[in-house]
């Protein structure tokens, strides 16, 4: 008698079920760039659903990542799905040299970004590689010189 009764009939199951489905974001893809490009002192920003952020901490779990600039409270400390962005994020940004921009925006790396967010990025820092995933979008940003 087998082991475990009909185990060879579920294994093809088990291949589809860990495949990423068509609509999911390749966060994993995303996590190598980052992880691989990043330097001391970067940041990271996000556009789109909340769902990158989550994706993106998980995938860059372990050693270091860069830090979450406009966050000001994770989701865990404001008790709901969504971290909390500060107010004014040309603050947030002062002192940063690079930024890595995950976005999971359908329409463009900036398509539905606060406003102040995007003008904040825009009169700061120049785009210096574009890495076009499945569903996402990752830039690293570079303070422009004056």
């Amino acid at each position: 008698m087998d082991r475990y009764p009909g185990d060879c009939r579920v294994l093809p199951a088990v291949a589809t079920a860990r495949q990423d489905l068509l609509s999911e974001p390749d966060c994993a893809a995303a996590g190598r760039i980052v992880t691989a490009g990043q330097r001391p002192g970067d940041g990271i920003v996000y556009n789109g659903d909340f769902g990158a952020r989550r994706a993106m901490a998980h995938e860059l779990r372990k050693g270091a990542r860069p830090k979450d600039v406009l966050m000001k409270l994770t989701p865990q400390q404001a008790g709901r799905y969504t971290a909390v962005e500060y107010d004014v994020p040309a603050a947030c940004l002062a002192g940063r040299r690079r930024l890595w921009l995950v976005s999971a925006a359908a329409a463009g790396t900036r398509s539905g970004m606060r406003a102040s967010t995007a003008a904040a990025l825009a009169g700061r820092f120049t785009v210096v590689h574009t890495n076009r995933l499945h569903n996402l979008t990752v830039q690293l940003l570079e303070r422009r010189n004056r």
